[in-house]
């Protein structure tokens, strides 16, 4: 369970809950008023459970289902003859803390449930492993590191001091190991050498079983009434309970099921059944002669391999290289024997591949399973050698058993790939070959159902499923067939909560189709247009094609481009959040992304009034899955599924928009299908009833009309913003972290000019001339934009270099305006490039606040700045060692605290906003700074600092 704050509950007693006591004390205690079709849902689920039955609900955005369906849950718990655990699995980890942070503590608060008999449940490879991480402490393995971790480059990048601290921090009791409660940064080793995983795991001869991460949240799984969990979870306990196996995921041997965003659960449990194995990659066993001389090396593991009865003695020699050249044969029989499609594929679908192939994949699988048996012996033992052994025979055997790792990962792959293809009926098998020409053979379920009808339906649990999007048009059945569900499961749809009039489906009209030459321009074109037609401050367009989304984006005009957000360099929470704090200082922003996108954002008001949908979200045409689903269904797959599942993953996205009461806004569809095409009224006909229009005008009409909010709530926000920024002149300044002046008001009030200049005309000159520097922006993994410049840039010192102390730690104002400018720049290379890509590519704003201006020049304040945000949100940084939060303050008010009125919430935003302006810089057509703008960069800002600073005040 996460180390999540316990908030303090007051002892409010409530000894038998019913829905009725939960609700009544809900609205008494919180204010929160139940809904009717938040009341009928806790019926539902109350009875379902109470019966031992299943139940198919469909609750609409905002009935408010997570309090509905805890509270029949805890009814029928209070009042049930045989009480066991109620599990709820949610679609991922972010909403079991959701549910966590927000939910539970409302329900503890007037006595609903104990707090401590609530846990969290999640993956063993989510948890820390001590044991593993207490083999990266030995120093001569870290000296040894790169030799262990090169192939997989894990620790080399600076994992192991990352790994080191997650220790001290466990071993200090500061943090529970739990991954997502870590602050900092992951390791890139994370799952090879800090994750707890059965593969490496000693149980109860582990010197830290009685305090481990995992056992812990294992205990409170077992002593808990309600159980949080996910999909994923539930599905592998489910999983394990059908082979019987001892120990489970979750403890309980009964529990009811509630499923939440359940229409996510059929491809769930599809994933529990699919498998790769790439039978091209072979390097890994030709290295398996070299690890077998060194295994043979160490007394402990050379017994363990002449004693092993589930493999021969030679399986790294002559057993590797007996499953090295049957691979390499069926990759050369498959390459010659099937005629590839010009994506690069070939399916079997439904049927059984010829028998020689099968066979082949039989033996190979076998050969797979002694080599896997063969790494589990080896990791255990090298695991007990290392606990035990001292000097360089404990050094030889932790290195050996990071490497042995590796290759029982690669092992475990290859296995469970190769026995899937040729195990089991109703399965989609299909190869596919890259431009590098690697085979890899591919096996799945047709349907969700394949793998419930043997995990779940036949277990005597209670299952409720819930979601906002179940039924297609009236209709449950794509959804039923989907799951398998049972005859006598029940099935309702909860009327819709919000008045959904006041969305507007918009279809302009397209000259031209998806797929067709020019569709694309013709997106270029509408965007603006319904940019500039200015719906909402908060804007999101949808693709379904990575490669469209991005060749659009780029072809749109600046003014348009420059809004928007795309998850091309930065994940959608940091997305989210770049995208909530434009909105949130009064600008406009624009997310643009994939089906990730279409499912689970929440921006209500402001921050989402207009949704662009660019396609009907249909399957990839030829995908081996559909094309497969589509030969089992004859006539009846248009309709039964490609359809189906194309309206499903359309309601998603269609409700994007109205998120709360007061929200409004309109859904433009630039897919001349929905309007152009037999199904066309079925479709529009599952959507909620929006208003339809052909025009933007009858949404600007209906505003007028309705006299709704045409800002979305941004006016107000800002206006109130405003308010509780502006200083009360009674009160004492604020804590030095506030960043306000010690000054007099006088003191930051702009002064006459002092001296004759132009600090601007010689930069701009210099931006004009042709750079002397190059990097291609051609990778899609780097995290942020310093990581990119990291990697991209010339060797030099900075963020990514080993600091100088003495320079870092210099008490002067902001490093000292005696200070060389070059100094400046080569100190901080990373923020010198990106206000130089700023100033190159944009123009400069001289109306802005003159502490804005100085600092979109100077990179020493810029770097301060960084510092001081990674103090406050606890961010991992390597330079808070070396500055204190106060340094950074001091340095900031002796640069440009007296140039203006500011206080932190400002400066953090100023900080996000240039960052967020250098990746649309970067992520779009730009011109590189040279040096010497960089270097003339510092000088320009002292000059404009002069201008409106009184000289005496400046060192």
């Amino acid at each position: 369970m996460s180390a999540l704050a316990k908030p303090e509950y007051s002892p409010v007693s409530m000894p038998l809950p019913t829905v009725a006591k939960i609700f009544h004390a809900l609205q008494g205690v919180h204010g929160l008023s139940p809904r009717s079709s938040q009341l009928r849902l806790a019926e539902i689920v109350r009875s379902t459970l109470a019966t031992g039955g299943i139940c198919c609900v469909e609750a609409p955005t905002g009935t408010g289902k997570t309090l509905g369906y805890l509270a029949g849950a805890l009814d029928q718990y209070a009042h049930a003859g045989e009480q066991f655990p109620v599990v709820v699995a949610t679609a991922t980890v972010g909403l079991q803390e959701q549910i966590i942070r927000d939910d539970i503590p409302r329900l503890a608060a007037i006595g609903a449930i104990d707090p401590n008999r609530v846990a969290i449940a999640k993956g063993r490879g989510r948890y820390f492993c001590p044991r593993n991480a207490q083999a990266l402490e030995d120093k001569k393995m870290q000296d040894g590191q790169e030799d262990m971790f090169q192939p997989d480059k894990h620790v080399s990048d600076g994992g192991t001091v990352i790994a080191l601290d997650m220790l001290k921090s466990w071993r200090e009791k500061s943090w529970d190991g739990d991954q997502d409660t870590w602050e900092g940064e992951l390791p890139k080793c994370w799952a090879s050498s800090c994750a707890a995983s059965s593969d490496t795991c000693v149980n109860r001869a582990c010197e830290y079983f009685s305090n481990c991460p995992y056992m812990e949240s294992r205990a409170r799984l077992g002593k808990a009434q309600l159980i949080i969990a996910n999909h994923d979870m539930v599905l592998a306990d489910l999983a394990q309970r059908a082979e019987e196996q001892t120990t489970t995921a979750l403890p309980p041997k009964k529990y009811a099921l509630i499923f939440d965003e359940a229409h996510n659960l059929p491809e769930k449990a599809v994933n529990t059944k699919r498998a790769t194995a790439n039978i091209s990659d072979t390097d890994w066993l030709r290295e398996l002669e070299s690890y077998s001389d060194r295994i043979y090396s160490l007394p402990t593991t050379a017994k363990a391999m002449k004693k092993g009865t589930e493999f021969p003695a030679d399986i790294f020699t002559v057993g590797a290289a007996t499953l090295l050249a049957d691979m390499e044969r069926w990759v050369k029989h498959i390459t010659d024997s099937v005629k590839f499609s010009l994506s690069g594929d070939y399916s079997w679908g439904l049927k059984e591949p010829e028998t020689d192939l099968l066979g082949g994949v039989r033996i190979m699988s076998g050969q797979a399973f002694s080599l896997l048996a063969a790494l589990k012996t080896m990791s255990k033992v090298l695991a007990d050698t290392a606990e035990e052994a001292v000097g360089h025979e404990k050094t030889f055997a932790v290195r050996m058993l990071g490497e042995t790792h590796k290759y029982h990962r690669k092992a475990k792959e290859l296995h469970n790939g190769l026995m899937l293809f040729f195990t089991g009926e109703r399965l989609v098998r299909w190869v596919t070959r890259t431009k590098s020409n690697s085979l890899s053979l591919h096996t799945q379920p047709l349907e969700g159902r394949e793998v419930l009808d043997q995990l779940l339906w036949p277990l005597e649990f209670p299952v409720a499923m819930v979601s906002a999007t179940l039924q297609i048009a009236g209709s449950f059945d794509r959804f039923k067939n989907k799951c398998g569900l049972p005859g006598h499961a029940i099935t309702e749809a909860l009327p819709p909560v919000f008045d959904y009039s006041r969305g507007v489906l918009h279809q302009p009209k397209m000259d031209l189709m998806p797929g067709e030459e020019g569709f694309e321009s013709e997106l270029v074109e509408k965007i603006p247009r319904l940019y500039r037609a200015n719906v909402a401050p908060g804007m999101l367009i949808l693709f379904t094609s990575r490669e469209s989304m991005r060749r659009v984006v780029r072809a749109l005009p600046s003014e348009v481009r420059e809004r928007c957000l795309t998850p091309d360099h930065m994940a959608i929470p940091e997305l989210v959040a770049l995208h909530k704090s434009r909105i949130n200082n009064g600008e406009r922003s624009i997310l643009v992304g994939l089906d990730t996108m279409a499912e689970g954002l929440d921006l209500p008001g402001m921050y989402c009034g207009h949704v662009v949908i660019t396609r009907l979200p249909f399957a990839v045409p030829g995908d081996p899955v559909e094309e497969a689903r589509r030969e089992y269904l004859g006539a009846a797959w248009f309709e039964q599924a490609y359809l189906a599942d194309m309206l499903t993953s359309l309601i998603q996205a269609t409700g994007r928009l109205i998120r709360r009461e007061s929200d409004h806004g309109v859904i433009t569809v630039l897919d001349k299908r929905l309007h152009g095409k037999k199904y066309s009224t079925t479709a529009i006909s599952a959507l909620p009833a929006f208003t339809k229009a052909a025009s933007l005008q009858t949404y600007h009409d209906m505003v007028e009309a309705r006299k709704l909010d045409k800002t979305h709530g941004q006016a107000a926000y800002l206006a109130a913003k405003q308010a509780a920024e502006k200083p009360v002149q009674h009160e004492k300044p604020a804590p030095v972290l506030k960043l306000v002046s010690d000054q007099p008001a006088a003191a930051i009030t702009p002064a006459p000019v002092v001296q004759d200049v132009d600090p601007l005309k010689a930069l701009i000159e210099l931006a004009q001339q042709p750079s002397e520097m190059g990097w291609p922006v051609n990778d899609d993994s780097y995290s942020s934009v310093y990581d990119l410049i990291a990697a991209i840039m010339p060797p030099v010192k900075g963020p990514f270099a080993d600091h100088d102390p003495a320079y870092l730690a210099c008490d002067k104002p902001a490093l000292g305006l005696d200070v060389p400018a070059h100094v400046w720049v080569d100190r901080m290379m990373p923020e010198a490039i990106v206000l130089g890509l700023l100033f190159s590519n944009q123009p400069f704003n001289t109306a802005a606040l003159p502490w804005k201006q100085v600092l979109r020049l100077r990179p020493d304040v810029l770097q301060f700045a960084e510092i001081l945000r990674s103090h406050l949100d606890g961010r991992e940084d390597s330079r808070k060692a070396l500055v204190s939060e106060e340094a950074c303050v001091k340095h900031l008010k002796k640069s440009i605290v007296r140039l203006g009125d500011m206080n932190t919430e400002v400066l953090l935003a100023e900080l996000e906003a240039i960052e967020a302006e250098a990746w649309d810089i970067l992520s779009a057509g730009y011109k590189l700074p040279r040096k010497d703008l960089l270097n003339a960069m510092p000088d320009a800002a002292v000059q404009l600092a002069l201008k409106w600073k009184k000289p005496s005040k400046v060192r």
